[in-house]
């Protein structure tokens, strides 16, 4: 081994849920692939927001085409 980096980094996460203070941050972003911990964040902070579940039935995908 030439190089050998090793980092430790804090992680930090609410003390409140934030539904008494409507005041809703997400964790520390961690290194995982593909954001899987901060999608499923992001999720819980949708729904303690909005008191409900992210809908992905709602979401639409357009085309190229149908911008013209």
């Amino acid at each position: 081994i030439m190089f050998r980096f090793v980092c430790v980094s804090d992680v930090y996460e609410p003390i409140d849920d934030g539904l008494e203070s409507q005041v809703f941050i997400s964790k520390t972003y961690d290194p995982t692939s593909h954001f899987e911990t901060t999608c499923t964040d992001v999720l819980d902070i949708f729904k303690r927001g909005t008191t409900q579940e992210f809908d992905f039935t709602k979401i639409t995908h357009l085309s190229l085409e149908d911008n013209e």
